[in-house]
């Protein structure tokens, strides 16, 4: 369990800055910014089939089997693609860095959800991405 909460430790940290300089920022600037993103679900999705295949899979039968879920986790992977997209403008060694925990953070995630209803061989592999 330790990794786990090192892994999103680590993830807070380098979120701080990014987190920090949107607070800076017009409120309608952000919104607008959250806006164009949520709206262009087309790039979003583009996104993920590049970073996250098995997600894109999830997301496409979220789609059809519940909208809104599918609308809330479109907007959360817009915020992080905005987030990581303004990261690689300032910083492209943070920017890997960010993608990459981002990536393995939903991967687990994904796991676990599996392994709630699955056999040992998923928990292993959460384990093994842990570790």
């Amino acid at each position: 369990m330790r990794p786990l909460i090192l892994l999103h430790s680590v993830s807070a940290m380098l979120w701080l800055g990014v987190i920090a300089s949107a607070a800076d920022r017009p409120a309608a600037e952000s919104r607008e910014l959250l806006d164009s993103s949520h709206d262009d679900t087309d790039a979003v999705l583009s996104f993920v089939r590049d970073q996250h295949p098995e997600l894109a899979r999830l997301l496409a039968r979220l789609r059809s089997s519940s909208p809104e879920q599918f609308e809330k986790a479109i907007a959360d992977i817009a915020r992080t693609k905005t987030r990581l997209y303004r990261l690689k403008d300032q910083d492209p060694k943070r920017y890997d860095l960010a993608l990459e925990i981002w990536s393995l953070d939903s991967r687990i995630r994904l796991l676990v959800a599996r392994s709630i209803r699955s056999d040992e061989n998923v928990r292993q592999e959460v384990r093994e991405l842990l570790a």
